[in-house]
């Protein structure tokens, strides 16, 4: 019997449930702690000059006096450093609706009350991507990922297999049915015609698109997912595209451009395809009149064959990377473009 999947059916919260069994794998298991130390917190802790870092003990739902917080996890250092980890599954961060910021009536986050705590550092962890705002990301105690916002349930998969408690395997298995897993270094058919398959190796793609989309968000743009593992950048000021979309179909990897005004149509298929000659492999770029429902619209697509792109990748490290690489070029191309006024 695996207590954790078995459990978390008859529960009222499954992120309470879930910090539960974290820490109590914490707890028992010696080598899923140093481990878990090692992916979340050693980074972290040799920037701020403390050394190795180990767990002395940890605790859950901690509430700190004359305040409304209570981070899901609290780990006590070895040499007395507090980390405080806040762990959520799709949720939004909570509103402290009676707390607000000196001369405004906004609720305060979870996060940014959490980093005014007496604390050494706070880290944040998602099933998906979903970064928190600009000023917590640049908050000196805020711990995260090298290339990444905050944490995924994901990263703690390794340091799950090298567990050696029940309760680890518990978790470890209970990721597994989940999706908290890294991506697989292959794509594989994402359009199968076995149902289970095509969802399982587009669920996969998305997981690939981390770097891609924060290096999209660093440079101004909306980005939200589309039907798994679609991309839609919105809302860039600074960019003469009105929506980039970018997803793989029919096995190609389409980017597509639809420009603000369709006076710029031109300058941006010039651009996109100055941008796209410096790629390698080819790079095929064109115009085409998408229907929308206001009428008929210019874009422009950019187009790959997917596995020529991915071609000799061999890590979901360096698919991430190839992703980015590709991406990133073609969407900054139209920053270039002339803004209409």
């Amino acid at each position: 019997m695996n207590l954790f999947l078995s459990t978390r059916r008859s529960t009222t919260s499954e992120e309470n449930h879930l910090t539960e069994f974290i820490a109590a794998a914490l707890e028992v298991d010696d080598d899923l702690r140093r481990a878990y130390a090692s992916v979340v917190l050693q980074d972290y802790a040799e920037r701020q000059g403390w050394g190795v870092v180990e767990i002395a003990e940890c605790g859950t739902q901690k509430n700190f006096r004359d305040t409304s917080c209570c981070p899901d996890l609290v780990l006590n250092l070895r040499d007395g450093h507090v980390i405080i980890c806040e762990h959520k599954i799709d949720a939004p961060e909570t509103l402290a609706l009676n707390e607000t910021d000196s001369g405004s009536d906004e609720p305060i986050r979870q996060l940014k009350r959490y980093l005014r705590l007496s604390v050494d550092g706070v880290a944040y962890f998602r099933s998906s991507w979903r970064p928190p705002a600009a000023e917590i990301l640049a908050h000196p105690k805020y711990v995260k990922p090298a290339n990444r916002e905050h944490f995924l349930w994901s990263d703690l998969y390794e340091p799950l297999q090298q567990g050696t408690s029940d309760v680890a395997r518990w978790l470890r298995e209970g990721f597994e049915h989940l999706g908290y897993t890294p991506p697989h270094p292959a794509i594989g058919n994402l359009d199968d015609p076995d149902e289970v398959l095509r969802r399982s190796n587009r669920q996969n793609l998305a997981k690939l698109w981390n770097l891609t989309r924060s290096s999209l968000r660093e440079a101004g743009w909306k980005v939200d997912a589309g039907a798994t593992c679609e991309l839609y950048l919105r809302s860039n000021s600074q960019s003469a595209a009105e929506l980039i979309w970018v997803a793989p179909r029919r096995e190609m990897l389409w980017v597509r451009i639809t420009p603000r005004d369709p006076s710029t149509l031109d300058e941006i298929h010039e651009r996109v395809s100055a941008a796209a000659a410096a790629l390698k492999p080819q790079v095929e770029v064109s115009t085409a009149a998408i229907r929308r429902g206001d009428g008929h619209r210019g874009v422009v697509d950019a187009a790959i064959p997917l596995r020529t792109l991915l071609k000799e990748m061999e890590t979901s490290l360096e698919i991430e990377q190839r992703l980015r690489s590709y991406i990133v070029p073609l969407v900054r191309a139209v920053e270039a473009a002339r803004i209409p006024q």
